[in-house]
């Protein structure tokens, strides 16, 4: 009796626990089937299938959890006031599934919404991944701030974002060289195929390399191999760190910290880290504190999403000091970097969008003040300014209209940091400044330079330091140069207002006379009530170019072009001649256009073209060997990318080193030499900007050895001639 009351006793709780099972997954199902049913939330002015303040949502896995601290949400990046009276919704009126996809601990799901249109969903969050009408508002605010941040960016590692999105907007900057994206095939694979065309990738040089394991595994990786990179990409949010079993194997903050820590180390001297850190209520906070841990500067963006129905965050971190910060940055700035780093555009993130995404809220940044406090240094001395006289707050008010002046001009002001020692000695300062008068093609009237050995009351200092100065005057301006050799720091301002003269020019030159690290500063236009920029914050940023020249080259005469550079010794083939980042000359055709036509025709005669449209434009101020190599038929040069010139072959001493215009140039309107006179065997006699076209030259360099830009139009070509003789077949 006893053993058969034993054995129903096991039938009956065999049968109990498979009801709870049942049970446990038919509520799953029925949570996730068309994406959060019935899931509380405020009624979207505009669309009542938008969230716009979604309520906490306890998953069984979570159990009961302790509120955490929330971000007050920035101005502009929520939906207009919302009714306070809660709405239920149900998604199933608003999504329309298309497909399932089952993938490790997770199921994706494609479904269409008649506002955002196609959406992926994951089982893992209450708001979509992405939506394909507003997809370019969140990966172009993930991607382009961090890259325009990097001076030169060559190297970038996206982690997670199981959409291509990310790696098509990296793309956009086309001197990245290596994009390595980390993610599991079977994970990507799946949405690749439902979701709509915008948001794959295009790579004809195969540029990018997709790494087939979970981010927390490749970073481990990365560790290890003592692999660096210049920015790095975290795409995968906070609210997937939540589930025990989560599809990416991060299963708690715990092992996000892992890859933040491993991050950190994987990035190169001066490199970002940028990371979408979800909903700004809640994870994003947790993502700072984890920031906080490894990295001195941290950066909070926010953007509104519609489909996601909240503003989210985006976190950008360093541990340089290079880096600006992104919230001084003018529009200016920001606008002018796209013009002359990117192509293809973008259709929501510019300056203005980027002021934007970094003005937040005074009680926001008075929360992260509060959590940064400890963190944070004191400032080492304070400016106090007395009370001004209320006779002197307002300047008496004219109703006459203000007269615009003819005569237009501008100031530049320019810091300049890690100066040279040896540059601060009054007889270089001076030099340093008559130079600059020259170098911005004016002309000196005046110069007057002063020494204050001991000065007493200088802002900062707690003990008398030396202070240096030059003034001088020039025909329709000035240049004033302060030094503080204590500091190796120095200020600048040029006023101009001759249209011959060109200030930048100037700047130039002293930023390479001081030797400088970095130089910031901005520009004031004057003499127009309607010229004003919309933000007087910085619009400059400048590094010293990391260019390098191979000693075995010398320059002097040469006997066909004028100048050249020539082989002091042997050189062997593939030696590397001259490399260094071409960014901080890249100008627009436009931008070089509207120089004096003195430095217009200097710029087009030396500089080179990097893409449609947009030209390598040296300054005067800091012309390099590298611009005096003339173009030759059978060159003994070729490029290996933007960065790198190497020997084609071997080269004896005092032969002319040279190399193919043909391989850089494809605007024949830039580029039209006629007649030749390199003297090759093979010479083509007369060469322009559409030689890339021509099969002898395509055959004699191979794909690699044109810059990138002609490679894309030649493998371009080249598929539209394969289908073009397909189609005759």
């Amino acid at each position: 009796m006893g053993s058969r009351t034993t054995t129903l006793m096991v039938v009956v709780v065999g049968f109990f626990m498979l009801y709870l099972y049942f049970q446990y997954a038919a509520e799953a199902q029925f949570r996730f089937s068309i994406g959060i049913k019935q899931k509380e939330h405020f009624e979207h002015p505009t669309d009542p299938g938008i969230s716009a303040k979604k309520q906490d949502f306890k998953s069984p896995e979570k159990g009961e959890q302790a509120e955490s601290k929330r971000l007050p949400t920035p101005p502009g990046t929520s939906c207009p006031p919302c009714p306070k009276v809660p709405q239920v919704s149900n998604y199933k009126s608003q999504f329309a599934v298309q497909n399932t996809l089952t993938a490790r601990f997770n199921e994706l799901t494609i479904a269409k919404h008649p506002t955002y249109g196609t959406c992926l969903l994951t089982n893992s969050s209450s708001t979509p991944v992405t939506c394909s009408s507003d997809e370019h508002i969140h990966y172009e605010a993930l991607v382009h701030p961090a890259l325009v941040l990097h001076p030169f960016p060559r190297r970038v590692l996206v982690v997670g974002g199981l959409v291509e999105a990310p790696i098509r907007e990296v793309l956009k900057h086309f001197l990245v060289r290596e994009i390595t994206w980390v993610d599991q095939k079977d994970l990507i694979e799946g949405p690749k195929r439902f979701l709509p065309s915008e948001y794959a990738y295009e790579d004809p040089l195969n540029r990018v390399e997709v790494e087939n394991m979970a981010g927390a595994g490749y970073m481990r990786y990365v560790d290890n191999a003592n692999r660096h990179y210049d920015v790095i990409i975290i795409a995968d949010d906070a609210r997937h760190v939540q589930r025990e079993n989560h599809w990416k194997g991060a299963a708690s903050m715990e092992k996000r910290a892992e890859v933040i820590e491993a991050a950190q180390a994987a990035l190169k001297a001066g490199g970002v880290l940028a990371v979408f850190s979800g909903e700004i209520e809640g994870p994003a906070w947790e993502d700072r504190r984890l920031l906080r841990r490894y990295f001195p500067r941290v950066f909070l963006g926010t953007r509104y999403v519609p489909s996601v129905g909240a503003p989210v965050a985006y976190s950008y971190a360093t541990r340089s000091e290079a880096p600006p910060d992104p919230r001084m940055l003018a529009p200016e700035y920001i606008d002018a970097r796209l013009r002359r780093t990117t192509i293809g555009g973008t259709r929501s993130y510019d300056g203005l969008t980027h002021l934007h995404m970094f003005a937040l809220t005074k009680d926001m940044r008075d929360e992260i003040d509060k959590e940064d406090l400890k963190a944070r240094e004191k400032s080492a001395a304070t400016i106090v300014v007395g009370a001004t006289p209320s006779e002197l707050l307002h300047a008496p008010y004219k109703e006459e209209p203000f007269l615009d002046p003819v005569t237009q001009g501008d100031t530049i002001t320019r810091e300049f940091y890690g100066c040279a020692n040896e540059a601060f000695n009054m007889t270089n300062l001076k030099t340093i400044v008559e130079g600059a008068v020259e170098k911005m093609n004016g002309r000196l009237v005046f110069l007057n330079a002063t020494e204050v050995k001991e000065f007493k009351n200088n802002t900062g200092a707690t003990k008398p330091i030396p202070m240096l100065s030059v003034v001088a005057m020039t025909e329709g301006g000035s240049i004033t140069l302060h030094a503080w050799p204590s500091y190796q720091y120095a200020a600048a301002d040029v006023t101009n207002f001759n249209n011959w003269a060109v200030g930048e020019e100037a700047m130039n030159h002293i930023f390479n006379e001081l030797d400088a690290t970095k130089s910031i500063g901005s520009t004031s236009l004057r003499g127009s009530l309607t010229r004003f920029a919309s933000a007087p914050i910085l619009d400059h940023v400048k590094y010293p170019t990391p260019y390098k020249q191979n000693p075995k080259v010398e320059f002097r005469i040469s006997p066909t072009a004028g100048s050249g550079n020539f082989a002091r010794e042997p050189i062997m083939k593939g030696e590397i001649i001259f490399e260094g980042p071409i960014e901080t000359y890249l100008l627009t055709k436009e931008e070089i256009r509207a120089k004096p036509e003195w430095l217009e025709e200097f710029m087009m005669h030396y500089g080179e073209q990097a893409e449609d449209g947009i030209f390598v434009g040296p300054p005067y101020a800091d012309l390099d060997a590298s611009y005096f190599t003339n173009h030759h038929c059978d060159a003994n040069l070729w490029y290996e990318d933007y960065d790198i010139m190497v020997a084609r072959r071997d080269i004896a001493i005092g032969e002319e080193l040279n190399f193919d215009y043909g391989t850089i140039y494809s605007d024949p309107e830039i580029l039209d030499i006629n007649p030749c006179q390199c003297g090759a065997p093979n010479c083509r006699k007369h060469i322009t900007g559409n030689d890339w076209k021509k099969a002898d030259v395509q055959k004699m360099h191979g794909l690699e050895h044109f810059w990138p830009h002609i490679q894309k139009k030649i493998i371009k070509t080249s598929k539209l001639r394969k289908r073009e003789t397909l189609a005759e077949l």
